[in-house]
């Protein structure tokens, strides 16, 4: 199998070469974003490629084999995402929530959603189309919206003066590929038809769960999406001011065939434990790569970032000086505009630059997490004759409360009727990491 530019496919053109800096903004532009947050991918979006390149390998059955046969296959990519690992800032300790709903509520936010709300927001809250609006941008919004489709909680009415989404999350019938075909697979893997087939026709193939190969489609096709974008970009006067970032909203669901042994490590080659919905780090770390004007490309930064920090990210890098933009309440997040401008040409393409840019607040941090565990949708708190919450009540107390969650709370070990929400918590600090089902454990 011939190794290809795991960073530059011949179909996507790149002026910067990695390992440089793109040239910074100049006086008096104003940046534009893009702002990606992709479903289910996890952190092993990145590695996705070396993980079909190995299960083509003939390994046997042997998963040592297919071990080497992956760690063989590393130099494969396609574009995308691969792209902009190699030509772009790179954070490996970036954390999100382990579920999409809550997720996108802390990126619109920049704020925990516990405080925010998720499937709903808060309508005392500002989101990112608000906020940006306030500062004078044109904000739009597309794709999958999981934060409220009830009158006075779509895109339109919180800040966005653009927007699509379909007209139901698991309806794809809306949804047409580029090359002429309606989308094929339900629910959770949307693809195009024909990067789908390759995998059914190939004998090499043979024996991989057909979800794994659904999701091997769908992250080949959005990788070239991606590359479209940056060689797009590339070729127009707007990728001198523009920033991409793209991340992902919780780590994959494992379906059927996909949760044991090798094939989960197909689906997952970095065999994490845990996946979507679970507080380990399968189900919440995740990618995030930044591309646009004075980043580095191919630094690999390790400082402790989380989806709340996108937002005043965004913020900080256009500008905006206003405490209280749009109405935003006191964020969660932290900008981390220090860890994307550098002042020269170095370092080695791919170098690991730890977290030597950090300031003290992102070194002293403490990232929660609320996982669901604790807490089920048919749960509602008892009320007064005016509809309030009636204070106290033992759902709501923190050492007894909550109720476990009819599909996910069996999965945490000692759970009980009334587990209390600190089962349902979990925290990162520096390298060490807690979670609240195991108070006496701390994980290095």
């Amino acid at each position: 199998m011939a190794a290809r530019n795991a960073c530059r496919p011949a179909a996507v053109k790149l002026s910067t070469p990695q390992g440089v800096l793109k040239p910074a903004l100049q006086s008096g532009d104003k940046p534009n974003f893009i702002v990606i947050l992709s479903g289910g991918a996890g952190s092993s979006t990145a590695d996705q490629d070396s993980s079909i390149a190995a299960a083509g390998a003939n390994t046997d059955g042997q998963p040592e084999a297919a071990a080497a046969a992956t760690a063989a296959a590393a130099a494969e990519a396609a574009a995308g995402v691969h792209i902009l690992a190699c030509h772009g800032d790179n954070s490996v300790s970036f954390y999100v929530t382990p579920q999409c709903a809550q997720s996108r509520a802390a990126l619109l936010t920049g704020r925990y959603p516990p405080r925010a709300g998720w499937d709903y927001i808060n309508s005392g809250e500002a989101t990112a189309g608000e906020v940006m609006s306030a500062a004078g941008y044109h904000t739009a919004h597309y794709g999958k919206w999981h934060n409220g489709r009830t009158l006075g909680y779509e895109p339109w009415t919180v800040g966005f003066q653009d927007s699509w989404f379909p007209s139901s999350e698991f309806e794809d019938a809306l949804m047409r590929s580029r090359t002429g075909g309606p989308f094929k697979g339900k629910v959770y893997r949307s693809y195009p038809k024909e990067w789908r087939d390759k995998y059914d026709s190939d004998p090499k193939y043979a024996g991989i769960a057909s979800a794994t190969k659904d999701a091997w489609a769908m992250l080949e096709w959005l990788d070239g999406i991606y590359g479209r974008l940056f060689s797009f970009l590339e070729s127009s006067p707007l990728g001198r001011n523009t920033y991409v970032m793209i991340m992902s909203d919780n780590g994959p669901q494992l379906l059927f065939g996909e949760k044991d042994g090798l094939n989960k490590m197909r689906r997952m080659p970095s065999n994490m434990e845990g996946a979507k919905s679970l507080p380990y780090d399968g189900g919440i770390r995740n990618f995030l790569a930044v591309h646009g004007p004075g980043v580095q490309a191919g630094v690999v930064d390790s400082t402790l970032l989380g989806l709340v920090d996108i937002l005043p990210t965004v913020a900080d890098l256009a500008g905006v000086t206003d405490a209280a933009v749009g109405g935003h309440l006191p964020w969660d997040g932290l900008s981390f505009k220090n860890l994307l401008a550098t002042d020269s040409s170095g370092p080695e393409p791919s170098a690991l630059r730890g977290s030597n840019l950090s300031n003290k607040k992102q070194q002293d941090r403490i990232l929660f997490t609320l996982v669901p565990h604790c807490w089920d949708a048919d749960a509602v708190p008892e009320l007064d004759e005016n509809r309030e919450v009636n204070r106290s009540q033992l759902m709501l107390e923190y050492d007894r409360g909550g109720v476990p969650h009819s599909g996910y709370g069996d999965q945490i070990p000692g759970m009980k009727p009334h587990p209390g929400f600190q089962m349902c918590i979990a925290a990162r600090y520096r390298d060490y990491k807690w979670m609240g089902f195991q108070p006496d454990t701390v994980y290095e």
